[in-house]
């Protein structure tokens, strides 16, 4: 006889991560060690997840903690579940509870963890939120995101919320300004955080430009994970904007190809700064190198290569500092740049965010895709000698290209020196037994070749806090000027080159950088086309000179502004030809 069985099998919950900032760290709250954080979700924001249940803690720590304990609770003084772990790193460490908490969907709650470490260790993003940085530091609770003069961003912290069905909702963390040139089509963009239960591959995104009539894009083929987040890009190809700011509004409507389920954070505000010329970005490389190091004409090749193939692109620093610091390098900026690069020579860090060889193939690679990135300022630079010739006057030269909130930045400064002679440097490369070497290969074992890029002294190379404003408008020209004491170990002051770098006062990343000769200026005649036979463009007192070019001259500022060839005010401008030879040069003054 045959038996039927009914056999139920129960789904697995869905889960999705809550929190207010993005995956990235880009600081620390507090110089303390030890700290209690939290996020608080009000009620009107668990009330999406009536039903759902936390038992898991993402949280994002700055450096290794000795000690680390999770909590969900109602009561900051009082926790309600609790949850440990044995051992926490530097990133993101998941921490399970003991037991489920709840979500009633009627009362708000905070999720939050107790941490102790030998170094600074609570981790912030970029993002700000009333919400998003409770925090006891020695003194009690305080709400850090809404107390104070400087509020402070959200910290990294996630709940996993798990349950039947958790909502699909994609989060538009901040719709971000971009720039784009005349005639070309606008772009738009949204840093977007993933808070569904299934990976987001597609966005539909309404939206207006100037108050104009509200329309709809999607982006291309994307690939967020749950908890993840990212930067997308849509384009109106027929926006055909006019020069100058304009004002962007964005609502989420769909995440893959369904209805986004949570209305309340799909919406933000940016611009679209339309120019005469985009600018990308320059590279700035830092290399550890050394005349004792055998190995070390691989960065010599690759900085060569650099400095010929893209002369207006790449700013490179040798720091001489592979047996002690010497005579060759400032020997507090050859510490950190050791400590950036931490490993072997030659090495060398590009934008001091990553660590990389400075091999010429291997920056070509790194320049080309960083020169597609707008840079969030346009920086150049100018300098000259000093009355005495005892220091070099240096003059940055900063145009605000896009606005981001929470944005801070800082300017910092190098002198290096190029032709430097008296040094051999030892070359492994002699005799080919290391293959093709830019020609190394062909000479001896000690080469008495001047010395280029040589680190030779710094202002404020880690930042001068204050040189550039937190508040700014956009395509105003922001100068800040130094004066740098010229060191004794300088051959030659006429082979002095200025660098003046714009850091992200939150990461220490360099977001980009100039640099010129002494006495010369970053931005004289860089072509924006490739016509070679363009002429001469200067100018001088205050008034545009074209030697030798017949045809109509007109001068904008970087916004679009078309203005006088005369009595020019020190900036950065657009000069453009009309006549039978066409061109169009960027130049500063």
């Amino acid at each position: 006889m045959a038996v039927l069985m009914s056999v139920t099998v129960a789904l697995a919950d869905q889960y999705c991560f809550f929190g207010y900032g993005t995956t990235t760290q880009t600081g620390v709250l507090t110089e303390n060690t030890s700290a209690k954080c939290a996020i608080y979700i009000p009620a009107e924001v668990a009330s999406r997840y009536k039903g759902c249940y936390i038992n898991k803690v993402r949280v994002g720590l700055a450096s290794r903690s000795t000690t680390l304990k999770v909590f969900i609770t109602k009561d900051l003084n009082s926790y309600d579940v609790t949850g440990t772990s044995d051992a926490a790193y530097s990133g993101t460490n998941d921490v399970q509870t003991t037991e489920k908490f709840q979500i009633s969907g009627e009362e708000g709650f905070y999720v939050g963890y107790e941490v102790t470490g030998t170094a600074p260790i609570v981790a912030v993003s970029n993002v700000y939120n009333e919400n998003g940085c409770w925090a006891d530091l020695g003194d009690g609770w305080k709400n850090y995101a809404a107390e104070g003069e400087t509020k402070s961003p959200v910290l990294c912290l996630d709940a996993r919320i798990s349950g039947e069905k958790v909502p699909m909702d994609a989060c538009l963390i901040s719709a971000n300004s971009t720039v784009s040139a005349v005639g070309e089509p606008a772009t738009l963009s949204a840093t977007v955080k993933n808070q569904c239960y299934t990976k987001i591959t597609k966005l539909s995104v309404a939206y207006s430009i100037d108050g104009g009539e509200e329309k709809t894009a999607e982006s291309g083929k994307i690939n967020i994970l749950t908890g993840k987040d990212a930067v997308v890009t849509f384009t109106d190809p027929e926006a055909n904007l006019a020069l100058g700011v304009h004002d962007v509004k964005m609502r989420i409507l769909q995440v893959n190809g369904k209805d986004d389920e949570v209305a309340d954070n799909n919406s933000g505000e940016s611009l679209i700064n339309v120019l005469q010329f985009v600018p990308g970005k320059r590279l700035f490389v830092e290399e550890q190198t050394g005349i004792d190091c055998g190995f070390c004409p691989r960065g010599i090749v690759g900085f060569q290569y650099m400095s010929e193939k893209y002369p207006s692109q790449f700013v490179g620093v040798a720091v001489h500092c592979y047996d002690g610091n010497g005579p060759l390098a400032p020997s507090d900026y050859a510490d950190f740049v050791r400590n950036l690069i931490n490993g072997g020579f030659p090495g060398s860090t590009v934008m001091r965010q990553n660590s990389t060889s400075p091999s010429g193939d291997n920056l070509e690679a790194i320049l080309k895709n960083l020169s597609k990135i707008t840079p969030e300022m346009h920086i150049d630079v100018e300098s000259k000698l000093s009355a005495d010739e005892k220091s070099v006057d240096v003059t940055a030269m900063v145009t605000p290209l896009i606005k981001k909130a929470g944005a801070r930045y800082k300017l910092g400064f190098i002198l290096t020196e190029d032709n430097v002679t008296g040094y051999s440097q030892a070359n492994y490369f002699s005799g080919g037994s290391y293959g093709e070497m830019g020609g190394w290969e062909n000479k001896g074992g000690y080469v008495s070749d001047p010395l280029q890029h040589v680190a030779r002294a710094t202002f404020g190379y880690e930042g001068i806090e204050g040189s550039i404003p937190t508040e700014f408008n956009l395509n105003e020209v922001i100068n800040y000027n130094v004066q740098i004491p010229i060191p004794s170990t300088v051959q030659n002051k006429k082979n002095l080159n200025a660098i003046a770098i714009l850091i992200d006062s939150l990461t220490g990343y360099v977001d980009n950088a100039a640099e010129a000769h002494v006495g010369a200026n970053s931005a004289d005649c860089i072509e924006t086309t490739e016509n070679a036979a363009s002429p001469v463009v200067r100018i001088q007192n205050g008034n545009l000179v074209v030697d030798g070019y017949n045809g109509n001259v007109k001068v904008y500022t970087l916004d679009g502004t078309q203005v006088a060839p005369t009595s020019l005010s020190h900036g950065i401008y657009v000069v453009k030809g009309e006549g039978a030879q066409q061109f169009v040069k960027r130049i500063a003054y």
